[in-house]
């Protein structure tokens, strides 16, 4: 518990960029931005070089 597994965000025209976020299982960290798209959905896109792929996280109510 306690592991930063998202930093460096700059919220830029209702987005957040230019941030990282560590994959714990591959135990790597990539480039990402994050999307809010519901007050309980956000859309985070994490990228290494032309290479992206995108998850939703729901918030648990």
């Amino acid at each position: 518990m306690g592991m930063l597994i998202l930093w460096g965000l700059k919220k830029e025209a209702g987005r957040y960029v230019e941030g990282k976020i560590y994959d714990v299982e591959a135990g790597k960290e990539y480039k990402c931005s994050i999307v809010q798209i519901t007050p309980d959905r956000l859309k985070i896109t994490a990228s290494v070089l032309f290479l992206s792929e995108s998850h939703y996280w729901t918030r648990v109510k």
